[in-house]
C-alpha cells in the first residue's frame, strides 16, 4: 500500500512538472484557442456547448459574462502602467526609438504592403473600403498590454517593458493619426475602393 501511494505521489508529481513544462513552451491563451478549435469542430462538443438546448449551456453563458469585462480590465492595467511613466528601467534611448520606429513604422508599412498586394491579387474580393481600412489599421497599433502581463507573470524585465509600452503608447499618440489619415488616402489611391459587398 506505501509504494502504491509513493507511485501514485511520484506520477502525481511528473504530470504537474509536464504540464508545467508544456505551459512554459505553448502560452495558455494559445492552448486555450486549439480547444475551442477542437470544440467548434467537433459536433457532439458543440452540441453540449453551444445552442438554445445545449446542456451545458450554463457554463458558455457564464464565461461570456466573465469575458464582457476583459476589455473594462486591461484598460485599467493599461492605465496602471502608463500611470507609472517610463520609471527607471536601465533602457536606453536607442532601444526605446529603436522599438518605436520597428513597431509603428516597420510593421504598419510591411502590413500595408501585405494587404495593398492582397488585394491587387485579388485575395479578398469584392472589395470593402473599410475592410481594408481595418486590415490596414490592425498593423499600426502599439504593442498589447498583455506582454506586460506576461513579463510580470515571469518575473522577466517587467520594468522594462512597461518603459516600452510608456513610450510606444505616447508615440502612438502622435502617429497613429498619421497612419490613419495616410490609409485614407491609401485606399482610394490604389483602387482599393471598389465595389462593397451588398
Amino acid at each position: 500500500m506505501h509504494r502504491l501511494r509513493t507511485g501514485l505521489a511520484r506520477a502525481w508529481r511528473a504530470v504537474g512538472y509536464g504540464a508545467a513544462r508544456f505551459f512554459d513552451i505553448v502560452p495558455v491563451p494559445t492552448f486555450v484557442s486549439l480547444i475551442g478549435l477542437a470544440v467548434g469542430c467537433i459536433p457532439p462538443l458543440k452540441a453540449l456547448l453551444f445552442g438554445p438546448a445545449a446542456p451545458l449551456k450554463f457554463a458558455t453563458d457564464a464565461l461570456a459574462i466573465l469575458a464582457q469585462a476583459t476589455v473594462p480590465a486591461m484598460s485599467f492595467t493599461l492605465g496602471a502602467v502608463l500611470e507609472k511613466g517610463p520609471g527607471r528601467a536601465a533602457i536606453g534611448w536607442a532601444s526605446v526609438a529603436g522599438v518605436i520606429a520597428a513597431r509603428l513604422a516597420l510593421v504598419p508599412g510591411a502590413g500595408g504592403a501585405m494587404v495593398i498586394g492582397g488585394a491587387k491579387l485579388g485575395a479578398y474580393a469584392p472589395l470593402n473600403p473599410m475592410f481594408v481600412f481595418v486590415l490596414l489599421l490592425q498593423n499600426s497599433s502599439p504593442t498589447a498590454i498583455n506582454i506586460q502581463a506576461i513579463a510580470t507573470m515571469h518575473g522577466n524585465h517587467e520594468k522594462e517593458m512597461a518603459a516600452l509600452l510608456f513610450w510606444q503608447y505616447m508615440a502612438a499618440v502622435l502617429l497613429l493619426p498619421l497612419l490613419v489619415a495616410a490609409y485614407m488616402a491609401l485606399i482610394p489611391a490604389f483602387g482599393l475602393a471598389g465595389v462593397t459587398s451588398t
